[in-house]
């Protein structure tokens, strides 16, 4: 919410192709869906692990979101970001076999 206003100013033509009223059930399906969909089941999922474990996983979104990026779009990551990448998976590894 607040992040979006402080970038308003700086959206182009982008901007009003949104404002157009053919594109509000695209906008709803991108709140509802991603945002509030993994909102929710994270919250659901901490009914059954603890919070502590679900947020040594948590850290492996971003590893997740270059692979998914890789995979889709052909991205490519520079050595050091796949040097980053393999480090956070190592620790979540590290972490939860210490943890249970």
């Amino acid at each position: 919410g607040i992040g979006a206003l402080a970038l308003l100013p700086f959206q182009g033509a982008g901007l009003d192709a949104a404002l157009q009223p053919g594109a509000w059930p695209l906008l709803a399906l991108m709140v509802a869906g991603p945002t509030l969909g993994s909102w929710i089941l994270f919250s659901r999922g901490l009914r059954d692990v603890p919070v502590s474990n679900a947020t040594i996983v948590a850290s492996i979104e971003p590893v997740i979101a270059n692979i998914l990026a890789f995979v889709m779009f052909g991205e490519l990551l520079a050595p050091l970001q796949l040097v980053g990448g393999g480090l956070i998976l190592a620790a979540v590894i590290v972490l939860q076999t210490a943890t249970g």
